[in-house]
């Protein structure tokens, strides 16, 4: 058996108080031959899995193509104006500075001001 802990933070749409600490158990096995194979998947859930992977796999490769072709490139920190002010505020946020003020010394950075959407 192994044990593991997660938290519960919003409930039925809502966003609880206070977090929940869960933990739950469940039997793991260390070696394809330990599963039963009452456990194994059929062959209609072998053929579900396989072809929603292909499916995944061929949505994405079109999704890729077709901003390529649409001139729509990736956003990366050296490109986006946007990326650098929010890995900027994310670092900042992450050493302790409180939020507003990470966002001010970003801003001061990038000469980037997020837009704010009511």
């Amino acid at each position: 058996m192994k044990t593991f802990g997660f938290p519960v933070e919003t409930a039925y749409g809502k966003k609880l108080d206070s977090p929940l600490n869960v933990t739950a158990s469940y039997e793991h096995f260390d070696n394809y031959s330990d599963i039963p194979g009452s456990e194994l998947p059929g062959e209609k859930e072998i053929l579900n899995f396989v072809n929603a992977k292909n499916k995944a796999a061929a949505r994405a490769a079109a999704t890729t193509k077709a901003l390529t072709d649409a001139g729509i490139e990736k956003p990366t920190l050296e490109s986006s104006l946007e990326m650098r002010f929010n890995t900027i505020v994310k670092a900042l946020v992450a050493g302790g500075v409180p939020e507003a003020q990470a966002k001010e010394q970003a801003a001061a950075l990038t000469g980037y001001t997020e837009e704010v959407t009511a």
